[in-house]
């Protein structure tokens, strides 16, 4: 069995947190897991994808018995390039309220993540060729004393505009 298999079925007992009233909290539930030599092999793909379906079968079960006054939770799982790792979380918010700051494309099944982290010839890096230049004249000033990430978080426009793709599955209990 390969790393990221392994991997995988120990993320099925991760303990996970819901809290519909805060849901930063439930940002602990994300794991990750690396993409290893082993899956240049086109034939790991069914075995990544049974494995994710896997790990969200066991953060289910785990929600419903946790948290039975919850009633439902969304699974949700993503490629994350800039990082070269296979990312999945659950959150009591549905699928169109995920914690991300760019445009999510929701996919019914896990088979594009897949595909997109195994076809990674470079995990962790980004080609400047799929970077897109933003001109500083169109943004803002950036006031005085403020740090980069505060004057990020109030720029109206994106500064970089990514479109992810997300595996998102909700249960009800």
């Amino acid at each position: 069995m390969t790393s990221i298999l392994l991997q995988l079925t120990e993320l099925s007992t991760e303990r996970i947190v819901l809290n519909p009233k805060n849901y930063r909290v439930e940002f602990a539930n994300t794991c990750w897991t690396s993409k290893d030599p082993a899956c240049d092999s086109p034939e790991i793909a069914d075995a990544v994808q049974a494995h994710l379906i896997q790990v969200s079968d066991a953060w289910f079960k785990q929600a419903r018995i946790q948290y039975p006054s919850v009633g439902h939770a969304t699974f949700y799982a993503w490629y994350d390039e800039q990082a070269g790792q296979l990312r999945m979380s659950m959150t009591s918010n549905p699928p169109d309220q995920l914690p991300f700051g760019c445009t999510v494309v929701l996919n019914d099944t896990p088979e594009k993540i897949v595909h997109r982290m195994l076809r990674d010839g470079s995990p962790g890096f980004i080609a400047w060729s799929e970077l897109e230049v933003v001109d500083p004249d169109d943004l803002p000033p950036q006031q005085e004393g403020e740090s980069f990430l505060k004057y990020l978080s109030r720029v109206d426009q994106p500064i970089v505009e990514y479109r992810l793709d997300v595996w998102a599955v909700t249960h009800t209990w």
